[in-house]
């Protein structure tokens, strides 16, 4: 999901998401993965894990920026039917996160962009379109 800043009621699904800055405020990203108890054998452990991300810049004469991957403390929603085009999503719908809420229009974030560690996780420089994060 993507969640704009200063917007309480726009959002966009799980398909493809934003980060950064446009001139319209900063695209903030969020992924989650799920996993069900089936998932595993139940004497599995999990010991790395990797991230990969394509990226895409809008404008190809603006620099890709660092990256920074931190862990989000609060649970969140997406409805996952919004798409973001170009640089905007759509009207949140129930259960969608926004810059304002975790779950649109029920639960909102402790702190309006998201609530998430100040420890980073991860970091990656641009260099080229992919961005692997190992070891996360």
């Amino acid at each position: 999901a993507t969640i704009f800043q200063g917007q309480a009621t726009i959002s966009s699904g799980e398909d493809l998401f934003m980060t950064g800055t446009t001139k319209n405020g900063i695209r903030r990203g969020l992924l989650a993965f799920t996993f069900n108890k089936d998932d595993f054998p139940n004497d599995a452990q999990v010991e790395c894990t990797e991230i990969r991300l394509h990226v895409a810049p809008s404008d190809h004469s603006v620099k890709v920026p660092e990256i920074n991957l931190h862990r989000i403390t609060s649970a969140w929603e997406t409805s996952g039917s919004n798409r973001l085009t170009n640089l905007n999503g759509g009207a949140a719908n129930q259960h969608d996160a926004t810059w304002t809420h975790a779950d649109y229009p029920r639960s909102t974030w402790q702190e309006q962009g998201g609530d998430f560690a100040d420890d980073i996780v991860a970091t990656k420089f641009a260099a080229g379109d992919i961005h692997s994060f190992g070891n996360t």
